[in-house]
């Protein structure tokens, strides 16, 4: 689904990512562990299309279909299948939650289809439903995450980069917030590449995952065996995580 190879990322004259390499699978979870400022949240930026990659391919998909990820624009990965639901949420605040959920198909002109797309979403999260015509800046935190990932999925990705969708929330929303995840990926099909705090929720969840350190690929692994990593242990899944 996702091949990359020797990838070198700048934010500035920092060189953030440095010769990162490993492959995602079609319909896997894929956690990406480091500590603050390992390069995670720079990683998925630079796949969907935010800031530039220096050096190094990244491809999406393979044969006839691939898209070549290097330096494309935001809207071309959306259209190949990528979707990015960045940290923070980032909900349009002044625009309901209709108006956001629309936004997030903004590349689809079939009013019956995203219709039937926005149904989903309110299916999925009742709540959304309820508060269609609210502004998305009067929701609290929880349902202002659960908005920003039902816009990813207005979108209809193949391929969901989703960057700490527990930050800041309770842990019941948090716990809910994963359980969608599960489902999306087994009933959907979506393959996910998952950014989040709670280094063992991720790798509970996921099926493979990778290792950042100071912006270079320590280990890629089954999360099952990353989960058992006495060193892994020690600096991500200790009390608290």
């Amino acid at each position: 689904m996702l091949s990359i190879n020797n990838l070198n990322v700048f934010r500035g004259k920092t060189h953030v990512l440095q010769d990162v390499s490993f492959e995602v699978r079609e319909g896997e979870i894929f956690s990406l562990v480091g500590s603050n400022g390992a390069g995670k949240t720079t990683l998925l930026m630079a796949l969907s299309g935010i800031i530039s990659i220096k050096s190094g391919t990244a491809v999406l998909g393979s044969g006839p279909d691939a898209v070549d990820i290097v330096n494309s624009r935001p809207e071309t990965m959306v259209r190949a299948g990528l979707v990015h639901c960045p940290e923070g949420r980032q909900v349009f605040a002044r625009m309901t939650v209709e108006e956001n959920l629309r936004l997030g198909a903004y590349l689809d002109n079939n009013p019956a289809r995203i219709a039937a797309h926005m149904e989903q979403a309110f299916e999925m999260f009742p709540v959304l439903r309820e508060r269609r015509a609210t502004a998305a800046g009067g929701m609290s935190g929880g349902e202002q995450m659960m908005l920003a990932l039902a816009r990813a999925l207005m979108a209809r990705p193949k391929i969901l980069l989703l960057d700490e969708p527990s930050l800041g929330l309770a842990p019941r929303i948090t716990e809910q917030i994963f359980e969608t995840l599960d489902d999306i990926n087994r009933k959907q099909g979506v393959t996910i590449v998952l950014v989040e705090q709670n280094a063992m929720m991720a790798l509970e969840l996921a099926s493979r995952g990778c290792v950042l350190v100071n912006g270079r690929l320590d280990k890629v692994s089954d999360a099952a065996d990353l989960l058992r990593d006495p060193q892994i242990v020690a600096s991500y899944l200790g009390v608290g995580q």
